[in-house]
């Protein structure tokens, strides 16, 4: 399917609220906006879960990824993707781990690694 422009937040609360009080018919209201079903359903949920005062988006779903983690109480420790000076000491981390403990060596018991 050939997608229109990209929509604004406004026009995605709206598709969703009209989705909702279609019976969350998501394939009707893909063909209706030209967009694509799984955007529909997302809106959709987001919706429900949020409401449209609560909706918040960003690049790559950010602003929403750090409400849902708000709510069940955890904090993020780590920045986005691309952002390599801060994903750098974890990044260093693991690749150390997997060097000294998994790459040529029978891998250990899990007490063993934690420690």
């Amino acid at each position: 399917m050939k997608q229109g422009r990209e929509k604004t937040q406004e026009e995605q609360i709206q598709i969703a609220r009209e989705c909702v009080a279609s019976g969350k018919n998501y394939g009707e209201m893909a063909l209706k906006y030209k967009v694509r079903y799984q955007q529909v359903r997302n809106w959709t949920l987001r919706y429900a879960e949020l409401g449209g005062a609560g909706w918040r988006t960003g690049g790559s779903g950010m602003n929403w990824s750090i409400t849902k983690l708000g709510q069940a109480g955890m904090t993020q420790s780590m920045s986005r993707v691309a952002h390599c000076i801060n994903n750098g000491p974890m990044e260093g981390f693991w690749g150390i781990l997997k060097r000294e403990r998994y790459y040529g060596n029978a891998l250990p018991a899990k007490p063993s690694l934690c420690r």
